[in-house]
């Protein structure tokens, strides 16, 4: 009898042949056995991508929103800010010099947003006499705002207050550096050459420098170019 109509022939036979079909299946689908795990992994990859995107979105707009409430947050501060510095230079104006004082003092901290708050707050000392302090503070405003006029030109007036003579018109000197044509340190600059350092020429120079930068004669310094005149002639 031949083997191939044994139990065990058949059966290598019908192994053989399911292999075959199995190959040909795999071949006409184009697949491995291990293509759905890859094809899961995929799905798997891409979502994972699209929960970063959308939590990076999330994050953007989070930041976004913060910014929005800290520019907010600024700008209610900032018109605080601006509504109280009115308040001081409506005290200022109206010369409660000691009330104006003490809330630019107040206020100096946030320097930074308000340039002229320091020589505004020498000014309120300059009107109260407190030399030595308006003197200090003029200073500082200098420091930040070196060709500020009005400060220089007062801190002239404080160091004058105080006998410190030269340096006053080292002060008003730079003023005029800056701005030739400011009217007040022309003035200032007069009367220290007149009354203090008795300098009647330059005196007479700078009193005729103010007259000419007025709308209108001022009367008051006519008078004192009257009298130095008469001064004038008789050296």
């Amino acid at each position: 009898m031949s083997n191939s109509h044994s139990p065990a022939g058949v059966s290598l036979r019908s192994i053989f042949l399911c292999l075959m079909i199995l190959s040909i299946t795999a071949c006409q689908t184009g697949q491995s056995p291990s293509d759905g795990a890859a094809l899961d992994d995929s799905a798997l990859t891409e979502e994972a991508r699209a929960a970063a995107e959308l939590e990076a979105q999330r994050a953007r707009e989070a930041e976004l929103l913060q910014q929005q409430i800290e520019a907010a947050r600024r700008e209610a501060e900032l018109k605080e800010l601006n509504e109280r510095y009115q308040q001081a230079l409506d005290e200022l104006k109206a010369k409660n010099y000691a009330v104006a004082s003490s809330l630019l003092s107040d206020l100096e901290p946030q320097v930074d947003e308000l340039p002229l708050l320091t020589t505004n707050l020498g000014l309120a000392l300059l009107a109260q006499q407190e030399w030595s302090a308006a003197e200090a503070t003029f200073q500082r405003a200098l420091k930040r705002s070196p060709k500020d006029t009005v400060a220089l030109n007062h801190l002239g007036v404080a160091q004058r207050q105080q006998g410190k003579f030269n340096a006053a018109l080292t002060s008003y000197q730079e003023a005029l550096t800056i701005d030739p044509d400011y009217a007040a340190a022309h003035l200032n600059v007069a009367i220290l050459f007149d009354i203090y350092l008795q300098d009647l020429p330059k005196a007479m120079q700078h009193y005729k420098a103010y007259q000419e930068l007025q709308e209108k004669e001022d009367k008051l310094v006519m008078g004192w170019l009257t009298d130095l005149k008469r001064r004038l002639d008789k050296q």
